[in-house]
C-alpha cells in the first residue's frame, strides 16, 4: 500500500471535503481522507493507481491540487 499527501487549494466547508472524499473513494485502489484545517487529502492507494487520475477527479470539482508527496 502506498501513502500520498495532496495539497488542494479551495476547499472551505464540510461540503467541498464531502465531494473531494467522494471522488476521490470512486477510483478503483483508492482510499482518501481529507483535512480541511491541514487543506489536504491523505489518499492510501492498492497497486499502481495514476496520480493523475486521482489528481482529474478533484480539480474536476474546481479545486486546485498544488502538491503530491509521499506520506
Amino acid at each position: 500500500m502506498k501513502t500520498l499527501i495532496l495539497g488542494i487549494e479551495g476547499m472551505r466547508c464540510n461540503n467541498c471535503k464531502k465531494n473531494v472524499e467522494n471522488a476521490v473513494n470512486s477510483i478503483p485502489g483508492v482510499s482518501g481522507t481529507v483535512s480541511l484545517e491541514e487543506k489536504n487529502c491523505r489518499i492510501e492507494t492498492e497497486g499502481d493507481v495514476d496520480i493523475q487520475t486521482v489528481k482529474s477527479e478533484i480539480e474536476s470539482l474546481g479545486f486546485d491540487v498544488i502538491s503530491v508527496k509521499e506520506g
